[in-house]
């Protein structure tokens, strides 16, 4: 990346891009809840809660936050995984809490409609598109 930037060919005029974008493709509403260590772009840091309406995307970059204690991290806190997570809650389902993201992948999470017990699927689909990650929340059947 260094050597790019340096050489005398590299385009000045490339825009960065976000480390994560995510998109709500599930076909309803949904709120979002990210953990932490991340934060929306363009919205106010300590806004955690998004509500994302079919097909609206979400931009979230990593967050400058202070570690909790001076000494060792928990093994909890050394993995990577836990550190970057999202809840979902579609509307009027219960919730998919601590979605990772660090990783991709596809994963499958069973929901219930509210008053309900019968239980629905959702995938999070996560990509990488060019060293970020592109979170896509969609129905499995798609």
């Amino acid at each position: 990346a260094f050597s790019a930037g340096t050489a005398s060919t590299f385009d000045f005029s490339l825009k960065d891009q976000v480390p994560y974008t995510l998109e709500n493709a599930l076909g309803i509403p949904l709120d979002v809840h990210h953990s932490a260590n991340l934060c929306a772009i363009g919205l106010p840091p300590d806004q955690k809660f998004h509500h994302l309406d079919v097909g609206q995307i979400l931009e979230i970059d990593y967050s400058a936050v202070q570690p909790r204690n001076r000494g060792k991290l928990s093994v909890l806190e050394r993995q990577e995984s836990s550190l970057f997570t999202l809840t979902v809650v579609p509307s009027d389902y219960t919730e998919v809490a601590n979605i990772p993201v660090a990783k991709p992948g596809r994963r499958l999470y069973n929901v219930l409609h509210s008053g309900s017990t019968h239980s629905v699927s959702l995938l999070a689909q996560i990509d990488v598109v060019e060293g970020d990650k592109r979170i896509i929340i969609r129905s499995p059947l798609q």
